[in-house]
């Protein structure tokens, strides 16, 4: 039966305006919220909005329905987190407009079937990225369960935004209270000082679930599941390990520790912990945040042909050549760049931004550096971060700005540090430009 005006005089309906949004399609009802696909008509972009406050309510409590910390997740743009696109207020309340992607959350993914190790991973690395930004900002998320991980049709990994709607927490549905506390870590259920850790704990806890197909805590009741949590060690003798190398079963234990202090203690000692599944796998391919292509294999067929060549020409050499390609293992083995930068500008220039700090990651492959996404402390000899922020040019044409600072492993001062002016149009000639520069530098100093 269709809803009325008559029946719900002070709700929203398809084709309202809230702001500059038209509303399209309503995709859920909660207590005090309601969800809609919606049309930014300045954008010409479809937005999940989310209309918080009762139906027709209006009051001084109205500002304390959205937590201040969620402004600050507003500001954060990066693939691996569902964007914040604007908060603001109408008649009944405050709206949220969010990403919207189309595609499955976790918890619908893992009920039409299994996942792959290689899915499984990839979902685990996204999260710790998105989560790596996050933690960077001095936040934590406090609420990762997979009905908050969206997994698009391209293959991309989102995590939505944690603490607006603790039991609404999807576009369109609700967590059954019993399961609401599965994935929360001791110390939240307990009250007690939560830090970044909490989130890793959360996180173990859907790993979990993906592995087994079975929630790590359950219970009857929340109390029930809050005991669990408390109490209860997973069974992790229900997951199939055959298509794991031995440590990784290690990595979830650890995970969903209930002492903190004896977790993780950051989202980038877990990614150090996963590099060794890949490179079980592909050990040419660091985990990173950005593409870095494979080098053409014909190029070492081509290289091992003429060591060959010099060698039966000129035998007197060869422990020559031996050695210098020795000593340049040595020196490629050492030089291993952790790159990370948070872009600052409207969303819809993030793309752009993710493709020049990609294009400036696989220079630096090209020119012989391992590059990963995250520092991982037993590989890295130096860390490339810094900002890239959209700017509009004096000529009205679009430019971002590039500011970049190279420390050791160990962070402290940077030892090189420079800012580049970026041309949208021609941003792949001035990211070849950048990094040259920056090769001569580490060459110098190696």
């Amino acid at each position: 039966m269709t809803e009325s005006r008559n029946e719900h005089p002070g709700d929203y309906y398809p084709g309202d305006m809230i702001a500059h949004y038209e509303l399209v399609q309503k995709l859920g009802n909660g207590e005090s919220e309601r969800t809609f696909l919606a049309e930014d008509k300045r954008t010409d972009r479809s937005v999940v909005l989310k209309l918080a406050g009762g139906t027709g309510s209006s009051g001084p409590d109205d500002e304390q329905m959205i937590p201040p910390e969620f402004y600050d997740l507003a500001g954060l743009v990066h693939p691996n987190l569902l964007s914040i696109y604007e908060i603001g207020r109408f008649a009944d309340g405050q709206y949220v407009a969010l990403e919207y992607v189309e595609g499955l959350t976790l918890r619908e993914l893992l009920e039409a079937g299994e996942l792959s190790p290689e899915g499984i991973v990839d979902i685990i690395v996204g999260l710790l990225r998105g989560l790596e930004v996050i933690h960077r900002r001095g936040m934590t998320h406090g609420n990762i369960r997979p009905e908050n991980i969206i997994v698009s049709t391209a293959g991309e990994v989102k995590l939505m935004g944690g603490g607006l709607w603790s039991s609404e927490i999807d576009y369109a549905g609700e967590v059954a209270s019993s399961e609401a506390p599965a994935y929360l870590s001791p110390e939240q259920i307990e009250n007690r000082q939560v830090d970044n850790r909490a989130d890793l704990f959360s996180l173990g806890a859907v790993f979990y679930e993906m592995l087994s197909r079975k929630r790590a805590f359950r219970g009857e009741t929340a109390n029930d599941t809050e005991k669990a949590v408390l109490q209860y060690h997973p069974d992790f003798s229900v997951i199939d390990w055959s298509g794991y190398p031995p440590p990784f079963k290690g990595v979830v234990e650890r995970l969903l520790d209930k002492n903190p202090d004896f977790r993780f203690q950051d989202t980038a000692s877990v990614l150090a912990a996963l590099e060794s599944f890949r490179s079980a796998r592909e050990p040419a391919v660091p985990i990173s945040s950005v593409a870095v292509r494979r080098k053409d294999p014909w190029n070492r067929v081509v290289i091992l042909a003429v060591i060959v060549l010099l060698a039966v020409a000129a035998y007197e050499y060869l422990p020559r050549i031996f050695s210098s390609m020795a000593e340049r293992s040595e020196v490629d083995k050492a030089t291993a760049l952790a790159v990370s930068f948070d872009y600052e500008g409207p969303e819809e220039f993030a793309a752009e931004a993710g493709e020049i700090i990609e294009s400036l990651s696989e220079g630096l492959a090209r020119r012989e550096f391992r590059v990963f996404g995250a520092r991982v402390s037993a590989e890295i000899d130096y860390e490339l971060s810094g900002s890239l922020r959209y700017e509009r040019g004096e000529d009205s044409g679009a430019v971002f700005r590039l500011a970049m600072a190279l420390r050791g492993a160990g962070g402290g001062n940077p030892v090189w540090s420079r800012e580049f002016s970026i041309d949208r149009e021609d941003y792949r000639r001035r990211v070849a430009v950048i990094v040259e520069e920056l090769a001569e530098y580490l060459d110098s100093i190696r």
